[in-house]
């Protein structure tokens, strides 16, 4: 089984942490996947900025590299195997992804998939419908480059990534 990582930042920071894995990192919040991989927030020096993936071994997976600017905080598996992610981020490798993504199976970005959060999303829930419910600063969401949609901190997304306009709380009101 392998791990996909959070990581922090491009050099190690302050976190609680419960596992140490081979490669001198160590590693929190693990979630297990269909095919055996493993979500997990890691400090300590680290090879990758942001996000990585550890193989079965805890070596981590060179071939993972979606490279996100910013912080990531939150991750989410969908059950086709595909991840979704939160953070304060702009790009996901070369790909502007403003705050969410989602990353296919190999690691590279769902180009069908972009909210367009204004701000940091924080955290990620899967419904029972497979809708996607967002948490986080953001106020407005620009899903595929259509117009911007007020939403304050709490959206919720169909399966494929589109802004749920049936859908419009407001916390806090």
């Amino acid at each position: 089984a392998s791990q996909i990582a959070i990581t922090t930042g491009t050099g190690g920071g302050n976190s609680t942490t419960t596992v140490n894995n081979t490669d001198g990192s160590t590693t929190s919040t693990i979630v297990a996947t269909a095919s055996g991989t493993t979500t997990t927030t890691v400090t300590n020096t680290f090879p990758r900025p942001y996000l990585a993936r550890f193989n079965a071994d805890s070596t981590y997976d060179k071939t993972f590299a979606p490279n996100p600017n910013a912080n990531v905080n939150t991750l989410l598996l969908q059950p086709d195997g595909k991840l979704l992610v939160g953070g304060d981020f702009t790009l996901l490798g070369t790909t502007p992804r403003n705050n969410l993504g989602r990353l296919n199976t190999d690691g590279n970005v769902d180009a069908a998939f972009d909210p367009n959060a204004n701000a940091s999303v924080t955290r990620l829930s899967l419904a029972p419908d497979g809708s996607l419910l967002v948490v986080g600063a953001f106020t407005t969401l620009q899903p595929a480059g259509s117009a911007s949609v007020p939403r304050t901190g709490f959206a919720r997304l169909t399966p494929a990534g589109l802004l749920d306009l049936t859908f419009d709380p407001v916390p806090n009101a």
